[in-house]
């Protein structure tokens, strides 16, 4: 039969993880606060090890793999340029929860403080607008043409938003 491969990795241990939507690199992070990346055909690191100052907490890849969200256990948010292997923005004070590329990946929305949804340009990290949900988002995630946004709020409420009308489609408790 087949054996799986031990490659060498993390310093501590793993938190998250992310698969590239090629299918060629996956990413993960770790209790240290690195972030690796490895080639899936090869299992060679394919970065150098970066990362945040605490554990990361959740990794997005961007739909056309040219970067890497990831969030730390403090909340700060960190965008990756894949090709560059260093960060291309980042926002300590983010207070994140979760993160999301758009379907082109020039827009990322993130879960902040308390009922907001914080709206940034995905290149340079700007802050475009904010929004108020319906009580403090845990989680929220473009739909792939980037065209709706589903957001779930506790205790399991989730959101169905049409972007371009700015209005809530439905939602379900």
């Amino acid at each position: 039969g087949s054996h799986a491969r031990k490659i060498e990795g993390f310093q501590s241990a793993g938190t998250a993880a992310a698969i590239s939507a090629d299918g060629k690199r996956v990413a993960a992070g770790s209790n240290s606060g690195d972030v690796l990346v490895w080639d899936v055909g090869t299992g060679k690191e394919t970065w150098p090890r970066i990362g945040h100052r605490s554990r990361v907490a959740r990794i997005v890849w961007s739909p056309d793999g040219a970067r890497v969200l990831t969030i730390d256990g403090n909340g700060a948010l960190a965008c990756w340029d894949a090709a560059k292997d260093q960060p291309a923005w980042s926002m300590e004070d983010a207070n994140a929860g979760s993160a999301a590329f758009a379907g082109d990946a020039t827009q990322v929305v993130f879960t902040g403080d308390g009922s907001k949804l914080e709206w940034l340009n995905g290149a340079t990290g700007a802050r475009t607008r904010t929004s108020q949900g319906p009580g403090k988002t845990r989680f929220a995630v473009f739909s792939p043409d980037g065209r709706r946004l589903a957001t779930v709020v506790p205790p399991g409420k989730l959101e169905l938003r049409e972007l371009e009308q700015n209005v809530v489609r439905w939602s379900a408790d």
